[in-house]
């Protein structure tokens, strides 16, 4: 296995250890540049991929800085793999056995419950239940981070989860009493375990140590864990109250949830401490409370809040060391009273403030870890400031840099440009420049491309530039010569040519001949885009100009007008000398004169004829001494 490269990425380097379902890896991740674990199945498990993968499944989908992050899950050569975060440190178990029977101290094991109650919560939040956590499942890294892995038998909780009598998992030491009865369970029972490991960090064994991992599973069955106090004297009535409710058989009894179990544990962390009596240690001390031990732990408590916004109460190791180089002296009576001014820790490494912590008999504990420039490791504030006078074995608390904030980008292929932004705000990244291209399979709109790759570690409010898609790119073509050639003839070469033509023909008369296109809306050679739609037109042939009809012409006939002008030989008394005698004829609907003719009245009689169209009418009208009179009419017949 040691050099296989899996997934084309993940370089096996070395085997890390083996569980309880598989073998752990450590390998190189080329496409991130870091090392991740991969845990794979052991040989005698193979056909139960199906726990392996719920595994994987309850722990990526929790996001705090006390789980195990899981990166990625595949198949490869039948057997399936889970990528996840490599923890550079040592397993709880380890540190408890390095201490050989000795407990941690009371503060340090706390400050671990709580960010182990604080993980469990929010997976609990999550419907999640470990079901086997043990020493054994808690990694403590670098910077004394715990760290809970290994959910090979979470399961998500509901009214039927349930441990069957012929499949007890877990670890018997640390089984809750229901689990080992093979009843329903719930979230208690993570907060049985829990105690349990409080109960191995103060004391520094295990409850019932000298009977056998099934002996000791039946005794809790029908028995208690012994009181702290009985193996581990210096340890306060609050620690052994929590860890009592903690442990107690009836899951009623217990503490309702983790949210009950990190409040009493920050609670004891803050109040004064009550004794069955008083350490060596303790009565050597001055009478004088310290008030910043009390004072120091009045930060937020939110069980649901992430691993930044929780208390980092981490004991380190070097604090261990300290305790132990200062606890002799004082235990001789040596300067039982003396003070000592605090020296500044401030811009120094981690690991170098041992150095001055010994020399001026202090402790160092890590209080907050905060995201800083500053490298990681170095200590960025410390209480009480340097300075101040306090007594000799006074306890320094540390808020230590992690370094630069981390984003982890987010895969942004196949959003919306307003998808890939919420996804951003959410993690505190922003869209950079936007382009736009073409592709065959990404819909117009569509992110094709971003320039920093998902799952890229990134500092906050970093820019993602990104590529939208404009979909397929549209290919253009060259308009033909349709003018002149048979409708048939035109659609074809529009075919050829990559065009469409409109299915609305217009038709106009012209000397074209009938059915040639005489026009098209778009000039021979013009670029379009495939598939563009061209009009044409095409001839209804010449214009038929219709027969006139021949004219029928009125018939004319010579008529006579005979006009006597002894009728009219005065007016109103003034005698008629001169006249005109004048004729209009209607035509078709249309007058014309006929004639007029000037006569005097001594002429007497009066006979004129003139040629007038058949079946015309006629008006005579005399005109005298500047008046017109009207004489006669008729048709002519």
């Amino acid at each position: 296995m040691i050099g296989n490269i899996l997934k084309g990425r993940y370089e096996i380097i070395e085997e890390l250890g083996t569980g309880g379902m598989g073998i752990v890896y450590l390998a190189y991740c080329s496409y991130l540049k870091r090392r991740v674990a991969i845990k794979v199945l052991l040989q005698d498990n193979q056909g139960k991929e199906e726990t392996l993968l719920q595994e994987a499944k309850a722990a990526a989908r929790l996001s705090h800085g006390n789980i195990v992050q899981i990166y990625d899950i595949f198949e490869e050569g039948n057997k399936t793999y889970i990528v996840m975060e490599y923890v550079r440190g040592k397993s709880l178990r380890q540190l408890i056995s390095n201490q050989e029977g000795t407990p941690f101290t009371e503060q340090r094991a706390l400050q671990l419950a709580m960010k182990l109650s604080s993980a469990l919560h929010q997976a609990h939040l999550n419907g999640v239940i470990h079901r086997d956590i043990k020493p054994d499942n808690i990694l403590i890294d670098q910077d004394g981070e715990p760290k809970i892995t290994d959910f090979g038998i979470a399961r998500v909780s509901n009214d039927t989860t349930i441990v069957h009598t012929d499949e007890i998992l877990g670890s018997l030491r640390y089984s809750s009493p229901e689990q080992l009865r093979g009843s329903i369970i719930d979230e208690r029972a993570d907060i049985f375990s829990l105690g349990v490991v409080l109960f191995e960090m103060l004391t520094g064994t295990m409850p019932f140590p000298d009977d056998s991992p099934v002996t000791a599973a039946f005794k809790k069955l029908k028995q208690t864990i012994p009181k702290v106090s009985t193996i581990n004297p210096e340890v306060s009535l609050q620690a052994e109250a929590i860890v009592a409710k903690a442990t107690a058989l009836d899951p009623k009894e217990r503490f309702r949830n983790m949210s009950e179990f990190y409040y009493a544990l920050s609670q004891a962390l803050d109040s004064p401490k009550t004794y069955y009596k008083k350490s060596a240690i303790a009565a050597k001390k001055s009478s004088k409370p310290n008030k910043i031990i009390h004072e120091v732990y009045k930060n937020e408590k939110d069980p649901q809040g992430s691993s930044g916004t929780f208390l980092i109460l981490i004991g380190l190791l070097l604090a261990l060391v300290t305790v132990v180089l200062l606890g002799v002296p004082l235990l001789k009576g040596e300067a039982a009273q003396k003070d000592v001014e605090v020296p500044s820790f401030e811009n120094i490494l981690l690991k170098d403030a041992q150095i001055l912590l010994d020399k001026n008999k202090l402790i160092g504990i890590v209080n907050e870890a905060a995201f800083s420039p500053a490298p990681k490791g170095t200590i960025i504030k410390q209480d009480p400031l340097a300075g101040d006078i306090v007594d000799i074995g006074t306890t320094i608390y540390f808020t230590v840099s992690k370094g630069e904030e981390i984003v982890i980008v987010p895969s942004l292929l196949g959003l919306s440009f307003e998808e890939a932004k919420a996804l951003l705000d959410e993690r505190d990244l922003m869209i950079g420049t936007v382009k736009r291209d073409n592709d065959k399979t990404i819909e117009k709109g569509l992110i094709m491309a971003q320039e920093i790759p998902a799952d890229t570690e990134v500092a906050p409010a970093t820019e993602i530039n990104i590529t939208l898609s404009n979909g397929p790119k549209e290919e253009e073509v060259t308009v033909p010569y349709m003018i002149g050639f048979p409708l048939s003839v035109a659609v074809e070469r529009a075919q050829l040519a990559g065009i469409k033509i409109n299915n609305s023909v217009e038709e106009i008369h012209n000397e074209a001949s009938i059915g040639n296109v005489v026009a098209q809306s778009v000039s021979e050679g013009t670029k379009v885009k495939k598939d563009f739609v061209v009009t044409i037109t095409i001839s209804k042939g010449p214009v038929e100009e219709p027969e006139e009809e021949p004219v029928e012409v009125p018939r004319e006939v010579d008529y006579t007008f005979v006009v006597d002008p002894t009728t009219f030989s005065a007016v109103d008394g003034v005698a008629i000398e001169i006249y005109y005698l004048r004729a209009v004829i209607t035509v078709e609907g249309e007058e014309r004169d006929l004639f007029s003719e000037y006569h005097e009245v001594t002429e007497g009689l009066v006979t004129t004829t003139y040629p007038v169209p058949l079946g015309s009418d006629y008006k005579l009208y005399m005109d005298a001494l500047g008046r017109t009179f009207q004489i006669g009419a008729g048709t002519i017949q």
